[in-house]
């Protein structure tokens, strides 16, 4: 029996780690209490350690983190949904971008010589408007995509940004030049 200088409880020795060969005077709780309390104090210290750590060793920390996820895998798919939830939600104009573009794909209404990067500023620019503003902004196509009358292209040139509220109230019936 041997009493932890930390906690001063009377424990077996078992419950204390081996440290140089000797037994240590701290109990396994009090160290790994400690260690805790060292890596909630330290986060961003630890966090360049294990990069530098994962660098300097890729192939370790690749099984490593195999073993985790084959060990896990309720808890890997959770991780992964919520990395996926929070990349979403930084990243709207891109979504709304990919729908609109395979919309338009699904309709063949995007030539070959559409500029794409202009067409993804578009998306960009009404996110930081909905952003800044408080309103929510939609990126229009000025002559609608699919309707009975005409049917327009998937370009730059033919996009407009709009609050949420004019766009829903335009739908596809009104275009240029159209009384």
């Amino acid at each position: 029996m041997k009493v932890c200088r930390c906690c001063a409880v009377e424990k077996e020795f078992a419950a204390f780690p081996l440290r140089d060969g000797k037994v240590d005077t701290r109990c396994l709780d009090c160290k790994a209490a400690y260690h805790l309390a060292w890596r909630e104090k330290n986060r961003a210290k630890r966090a360049a350690y294990d990069k530098a750590w994962a660098t300097a060793n890729k192939e370790r920390a690749l099984a490593t983190k195999r073993r985790w996820v084959e060990k896990n895998p309720e808890k890997s798919k959770e991780c992964v949904a919520a990395g996926g939830r929070k990349w979403a939600k930084k990243n709207v104009h891109k979504i709304n971008a990919k729908t609109s573009r395979r919309k338009a794909l699904r309709l063949q209404a995007t030539p070959a010589w559409a500029d794409s990067k202009a067409i993804d500023q578009y998306y960009l620019i009404a996110r930081f408007l909905t952003e800044e503003l408080g309103t929510p902004f939609q990126v229009d196509h000025v002559v609608p995509l699919q309707s009975k009358q005409v049917c327009g292209l998937h370009v730059q040139t033919n996009l407009s940004i709009l609050p949420a509220a004019w766009n829903a109230k335009k739908g596809n019936r009104t275009w240029p030049g159209k009384p």
